[in-house]
């Protein structure tokens, strides 16, 4: 019977654990989605790197000057490369960040993580440009 309770305890605990770290995880991907005009008259936005995604996975800026501050929210390293616009974070740790700043002019743009296995896994987006 004590072994019972112990049990339940446990799953109780891991299925508390496993709620609120759903919870954290939307909140960061609707903080990843700002997008702002900065004082230069450039586009400034936040990207998270995720579990094999991109949050958000959809982003859009105005032409010119573009700064991406890209954030791995995941506990394995990503990256984010752009590669039409000669664009690459670098691989980013757990908890890694990096501020990406091009000049892009409109179009539309993929957006992939390059390490092997992880855009084909469905770690893709779009860049678009207006």
């Amino acid at each position: 019977m004590r072994r019972l309770t112990i049990f339940i305890g446990i799953m109780a605990l891991a299925l508390g654990s496993v709620a609120c770290g759903s919870s954290d995880s939307s909140s960061s991907s609707s903080d990843s989605s700002s997008s702002s005009s900065s004082s230069s008259g450039g586009s400034s936005i936040s990207v998270g790197l995720g579990a094999l995604v991109f949050l958000p996975d959809s982003i859009s800026a105005s032409a010119g000057e573009i700064t991406l501050d890209v954030t791995n929210e995941d506990g394995t390293a990503h990256n984010l490369i752009v590669e039409e616009l000669g664009v690459d974070s670098g691989i980013l740790d757990p908890a890694g960040t990096a501020s990406l700043t091009f000049t892009a002019a409109a179009g539309s743009y993929s957006i992939i993580c390059n390490i092997p296995g992880h855009s084909e896994a469905g770690m893709v987006g779009t860049l678009t440009v207006t």
